[in-house]
């Protein structure tokens, strides 16, 4: 299981409550949440600190998913950098002589 969300009744089941009562913390702001459509869903991470913050046994696979979404995944900003070359530069000056020309 890889999921990177959780819905309110996911989180309501987990932590003994309804989706209702996981719903008026989201308005209070104690939990943070996104809306994906018309449904709001909480981030595995800020599920796992709520659970934890109620000393809550945490679930096997909660953790693992909690776990797996903190890893570097290898894109983005630890991904490893071209070296510098003369004709990446070269390219970058023809953009900016070309760009400079314009009236506006």
């Amino acid at each position: 299981m890889n999921k990177k969300f959780l819905s309110t009744k996911e989180l309501g089941s987990l932590l003994g409550v309804t989706r209702q009562t996981v719903r008026n913390w989201i308005k209070k702001g104690e939990i943070k949440a996104f809306h994906i459509g018309q449904n709001l869903k909480i981030p595995v991470e800020e599920a796992l600190r709520v659970i934890l913050h109620y000393e809550l046994p945490v679930p096997d696979w909660l953790k693992d998913v909690a776990l797996a979404s903190l890893r570097p995944s290898g894109r983005g900003r630890y991904r490893k950098k071209r070296p510098w070359s003369p004709q990446r530069s070269a390219k970058k000056e023809q953009v900016f002589e070309v760009t400079s020309n314009r009236v506006f």
